[in-house]
């Protein structure tokens, strides 16, 4: 099929097939707004919402999360994962760096 055989609205010079909106772009859009945005929603509206409801606007959610005796072990524990994930990145880069054959040394900055 060459530009002539398209019809004249098609054609280069026009703009009616840019006009026409991808159908399966225009759902995927919708699906991913849909499962983000609802879900987002919801846990907006209760966290700053009473637990008996929607009643009126309350931090209280929060400042019972944050000021009870168990936020410190879950604390503890975020910063294992963020440094065990750290850890085990670097030794997966370094590996990527001797298999791409670059020594260490460049990948440092150092002279050798």
């Amino acid at each position: 099929m060459t530009v002539a055989d398209l019809p004249s609205n098609d054609r280069a010079g026009g703009f009616g097939w840019r006009r026409r909106p991808n159908f399966l772009l225009v759902v995927s859009i919708a699906a991913g707004l849909w499962l983000v945005a609802v879900p987002m929603a919801g846990l907006l509206l209760t966290a700053f919402t009473e637990d008996t409801g929607f009643g009126a606007f309350t931090l209280d959610n929060f400042v019972a999360a944050y000021s009870s005796d168990r936020i410190l072990p879950l604390i503890g524990n975020s910063l294992v994962y963020a440094a065990g994930t750290a850890a085990v990145t670097f030794v997966f880069q370094i590996g990527e760096a001797v298999t791409l054959g670059l020594a260490p040394q460049k990948c440092i900055g150092l002279p050798g």
